[in-house]
């Protein structure tokens, strides 16, 4: 039995957060920026710090997505996680973190890679 990559990452700044949320993945998804080399569709661990949330918390995740940026584009080498909690209760710590910023100016990782 092979075990799941672990990746840690830790948001300091909801818009950060807000950038690295993907709310258009069934589940919710995040950009976590990486140097490792993924492929579609294997599972995953994160451990991850949101702003103004003490402690870590473990998320499980699926790659959905690959940016393999080569410094040419304003975005970051990285992957798309779908988060696949089966009780959302990291997806709701994310979107409450960043309902403040509903509605401003922002644009995601995604955006920015593209």
């Amino acid at each position: 039995m092979s075990s799941s990559p672990v990746l840690f990452i830790v948001f300091n700044d909801t818009k950060i957060l807000s950038a690295a949320y993907m709310p258009f993945i069934q589940g919710g998804g995040l950009f976590i920026p990486t140097e490792t080399l993924f492929q579609l569709g294997e599972k995953l661990i994160a451990l991850i710090e949101l702003p103004g949330n003490a402690g870590t918390h473990l998320v499980t995740g699926l790659v959905v997505w690959i940016d393999s940026a080569k410094g040419e584009k304003q975005g970051s080498r990285g992957i798309g996680i779908q988060i696949t909690e089966t009780d959302n209760k990291v997806r709701l710590m994310i979107e409450s973190c960043i309902a403040p910023l509903s509605g401003s100016e922002g644009t995601t990782s995604l955006l920015l890679a593209s």
